[in-house]
């Protein structure tokens, strides 16, 4: 089956819907296509990819409302148009058969090329006696024969030599720039050479012909019947004094390029941005915190399709949340299983409605740019185990937002670098998320260990608050502190000073308020 891009648009959207969640065929966490939608992304037509055959989509409102509307539509495939392709055609060099040539080599460059096919020299003296005297011979060229094979050559601007081989196998280098040479035949040279591709050529036999041009030639090759054009580099060839060529090649070396890292641009913590909606994938938004001392306070809001949680800052990973759910979250939220550096799920719906537990996926990377639009970024596996899911932690259809919490110690001065990163699980994901620069915890004084009314209670405690609230000491599910960084969490018993709350407190986190006594 096929995919295809569906845009719903809301024509008319009531005054108290803020958000709302889109189904496929009915209303059921296995089909929910994305959640957390905005008023403004639904009026302004908001596009997913689903798959061809479904045609019925449930729109469902957030509280109060909680208006549910079915859109059906038939589908009319259009058709895909099928290219054709004209190729270019390349240029082609009919290469001829040499006659009894003894030697060939096979040139390996990509050049303009002149077919040459056999040639009779008119004044090819071949001496049987000793090195005569000096002769210029002019030649005729006078094709013979049929080209027995064809080689697909890409022209390139380059003057020429020509290459004559004689009937019997023996070369004569004859640069067609008109250089002054001195031909002293030997009694029986019998070299075959079939020069390659835009050399700079110095033919130098000993005891044989010497081809001494006055300027430097660029040559134009006749490939041998059986010879491929290739690029190759710049050669220099050498015949021996028994009529073997040898060739020098001059290797040229192509550095390779060295792959670049993205430079990733840091939002300010001061203003944090507006984090679009996605697909599966792994997101990362990188933040600025600054030079100050103190905590970094973020919210983050997966709505009830799941999403990994991480934070890094400092080297060291931060994976811990709290939640104001107090009728469901008892105790810190943190990824448990092998592994380190987890991401934690939060959600209303397990990962395992999306992906299978303990199999590894490939996945693209995003990163948060300066307009607020994710970039892809190559890929990266992800593999989810079922400890790393916090059941009941997201928000649930219909309700406003339920933002977990995360406490970050910022204790160097010089670690400004803070990066938050998301695991998306659904082909369809969305989360919102608020921060704050660092800045010290809220305090209170307390007497631990204790749950007299009548105790001391002159001891110094920090707190974390969830977002919106203004409380003056902990409430039920707060962090709490013995730093005002939210570097050391405290865990036991404190008698509030100034009230009757007893605070009990495990792993960090206020797990129940009772009375002094």
């Amino acid at each position: 089956m096929a995919n295809r891009t569906v845009t719903l648009t809301g024509i008319t959207v009531g005054t108290s819907i803020t958000v709302v969640s889109i189904y496929h065929t009915s209303v059921n966490a296995i089909n929910l296509i994305a959640s957390g939608v905005s008023k403004s992304d639904l009026i302004n037509g908001y596009s997913f990819i689903d798959d061809d055959s479904r045609n019925v989509y449930i729109v469902v409102s957030d509280a109060p409302c909680s208006v549910q509307e079915t859109v059906t539509f038939g589908i009319t495939p259009t058709p895909t148009p099928t290219l054709t392709q004209t190729p270019t055609n390349t240029p082609a060099v009919t290469l001829t058969n040499t006659p009894t040539s003894t030697e060939g080599l096979t040139p390996t460059v990509t050049p303009t090329n002149t077919s040459t096919p056999a040639i009779t020299p008119t004044n090819t003296p071949t001496s049987t006696q000793g090195i005569g005297p000096t002769q210029t011979p002019t030649n005729t060229v006078t094709p013979t024969g049929t080209p027995s094979s064809t080689a697909d050559v890409t022209p390139t601007n380059t003057p020429t030599n020509t290459v004559t081989p004689s009937p019997t196998g023996t070369v004569q280098v004859t640069p067609t720039n008109t250089p002054t040479n001195t031909v002293t035949p030997s009694p029986t040279a019998t070299e075959g050479l079939t020069p390659t591709v835009t050399p700079t050529n110095t033919v130098t036999p000993t005891g044989t012909a010497q081809v001494t041009p006055t300027n430097t030639p660029t040559n134009t090759v006749t490939p041998s019947p059986t010879g491929t054009a290739q690029v190759t580099p710049t050669n220099t060839v050498t015949p021996s004094p028994t009529g073997t060529a040898q060739v020098t090649p001059t290797n040229t070396s192509t550095p390779t390029p060295t792959p670049t890292t993205p430079i990733i641009p840091q939002q300010s913590c001061a203003t944090p941005p507006t984090i679009p909606t996605g697909f599966q994938g792994k997101y990362r938004v990188d933040f600025n915190v600054g030079n100050d001392i103190g905590a970094v306070i973020i919210y983050i809001n997966p709505f009830a399709v799941p999403d990994g949680i991480r934070v890094t800052h400092d080297t060291i990973s931060y994976n811990t949340l709290y939640s104001p759910k107090i009728n469901d979250i008892f105790a810190p939220m943190e990824a448990s299983g092998f592994g380190l550096n987890l991401f934690t799920y939060l959600g209303e719906f397990s990962p395992t409605d999306y992906i299978t537990a303990g199999v590894t996926y490939e996945v693209n990377n995003y990163y948060l740019d300066t307009n607020e639009d994710w970039v892809l970024d190559g890929t990266d596996d992800i593999v989810f185990n079922n400890g790393q899911y916090i059941a009941d932690s997201g928000t649930p259809l219909g309700d406003p937002g339920v933002y977990s919490l995360m406490v970050i110690p910022k204790t160097e001065v010089n670690a400004t670098l803070l990066t938050l990163e998301t695991i998306g699980v659904s082909n369809s994901t969305a989360w919102v998320m608020d921060i704050s620069c660092p800045v010290a915890l809220p305090s209170f004084l307390g007497g631990s260990g204790t749950t007299a009314c009548s105790a001391v209670k002159n001891e110094t405690y920090y707190f974390a608050r969830f977002k919106d609230e203004i409380n003056n000491i902990p409430k039920q599910n707060n962090p709490v502190f013995t730093d005002p960084n939210g570097e050391f969490t405290f865990s036991g018993v404190i008698a509030v000073n100034g009230s009757t709350d007893v605070l009990n407190i495990t792993d960090g986190m206020v797990t129940s308020i009772t009375t002094c006594t």
